[in-house]
């Protein structure tokens, strides 16, 4: 799913993919709650928590769905 959206995303959509996921609050999540074997847990506390985290979320499904 990372290569479907990094695939579609422009230079200022991936700039401001990492300005997200660089934030203090998104580190200190990602540190406390992520999981390799178990990443859906942590997708859906970011969904809730990261706002900028929805539209990559869209993003992300509908280059999927579109293929």
């Amino acid at each position: 799913m990372r290569n479907l959206y990094l695939t579609d995303c422009t230079d200022d959509e991936l700039e401001k993919t990492f300005y997200t996921f660089s934030k203090p609050n998104v580190v200190e999540m990602i540190n406390k709650y992520g999981d390799i074997e178990k990443p859906v847990a942590l997708g859906i506390r970011m969904l809730k928590e990261v706002p900028e985290f929805r539209a990559m979320a869209a993003s992300t499904t509908w280059a999927l769905l579109k293929g």
